[in-house]
């Protein structure tokens, strides 16, 4: 029988961890969803919460609690954990000692997984997706908590408008609003790369499978792939392969590394398979360059630009 091992995600729960910490750090408003607390509230056993409840408060503070007639911000120890301290952190008089609470839950939970050593995948392709796309820290932690918000069960204290998110997003990684937008500008590399869509969330179906280990396809072929099939002979090509064929052959020729070609024609004028005959012509090998359609995600080969690397 084959040996099964366990796949940690280690990874992945401290950095829900870290957002979640860093949210209950600088929130400053009422809790509307207790699922807000549920990632590390839930994550730990209940009689555990309940002890580092009963530290945090005083006896005659815990009867009031209990006793107040506004059901959510109720203090009752027989309520899941996440309600539990949803409804500390609603009662306005206590809400500092609510967060003192959440924070220690937090550090329970990282120290917790701290002790796991073992190489987290998604942690690799993490990396390898912000080594491709050449992210910057600041941009590839907004790509790792709009991912955990999509593939988690990590909510805001509320809802939240499109126009509200860069705030909790700067929230939840500990840096300013300004620092946010400029990393979600529309020209930045996380919109360039549509790992966000236009209402600033996860790119679900452009890199969902690659984080999650479902598609097992380089990153980099999420942006080019090499041109296969057979070619055209050079004299299909009459008097174009003769004139601006050859003046490209001695381009490629005379050029060591790589060089960019950008054809430009109707939809259907054979730009792409010019484009491998010439390579075939010149012992190069020709990458189609993806740029993007109504998808997306496909390679565009029938637009009146046919982008082209032949290396």
């Amino acid at each position: 029988m084959a040996h099964f091992k366990k796949v940690t995600h280690s990874f992945i729960d401290r950095k829900i961890c870290e957002f979640w910490g860093n949210m209950v750090k600088n929130l400053d408003e009422p809790v509307r969803d207790s699922d807000f607390f549920s990632p590390i509230a839930n994550a730990l056993p209940h009689d555990k919460v309940v002890s580092l409840v009963l530290a945090a408060f005083e006896d005659d503070e815990l009867d009031e609690l209990a006793s107040t007639n506004e059901r959510r911000a109720r203090l009752d120890f027989n309520d899941t954990a996440d309600e539990i301290l949803n409804s500390l952190w609603n009662n306005k008089k206590y809400t500092r000692k609510a967060r003192l609470v959440a924070i220690k839950m937090a550090e329970i939970f990282l120290r917790d997984l701290s002790e796991d050593t073992e190489p987290d995948p998604v942690e690799q392709r993490v990396g390898e997706l912000q080594r491709v796309l050449k992210l910057s820290d600041i941009e590839r932690e907004i790509m790792l908590f709009t991912y955990l918000k999509r593939e988690c069960n990590l909510d805001y204290p509320r809802h939240v408008d499109n126009s509200e998110k860069p705030v909790f997003y700067a929230m939840a990684l500990d840096v300013s609003h300004g620092e946010i937008l400029k990393a979600m500008d529309a020209t930045g590399k996380l919109r360039k790369y549509e790992v966000l869509d236009d209402d600033w969330d996860f790119n679900y179906r452009a890199y969902s499978s690659f984080l999650c280990g479902t598609e097992d396809e380089a990153i980099e072929r999420h942006f080019y792939r090499k041109m296969e099939g057979e070619s055209l002979p050079w004299d299909f090509y009459g008097s174009l392969a003769t004139t601006h064929g050859e003046i490209l052959k001695k381009m490629l020729n005379a050029r060591k590394g790589k060089l960019n070609i950008l054809l430009y024609g109707a939809p259907g004028t054979g730009k792409t398979s010019f484009a491998r005959t010439l390579a075939a012509e010149t012992g190069y090998t020709p990458y189609e360059i993806r740029q993007g359609d109504e998808e997306g995600r496909n390679m565009n080969s029938r637009s009146r630009l046919a982008g082209i690397q032949i290396c």
